[in-house]
């Protein structure tokens, strides 16, 4: 890969424990909002088996 660099991707669980679920949205929209803005290149959503 020349000329291109790193590629830096955010990996969201999206588990919380019992509670607010409400705010654990907010919470986890305002984490990938943020990694947006500081020019991640993805964002992964990812599972738990």
């Amino acid at each position: 890969m020349t000329g291109r660099g790193m590629q830096l991707s955010l990996i969201v669980r999206g588990q919380h424990p019992p509670g607010d679920i409400a705010g654990h949205l907010r919470d986890d929209l305002e984490l990938v909002t943020r990694a947006e803005r500081l020019g991640f290149d993805g964002i992964v959503k990812g599972s738990h088996y």
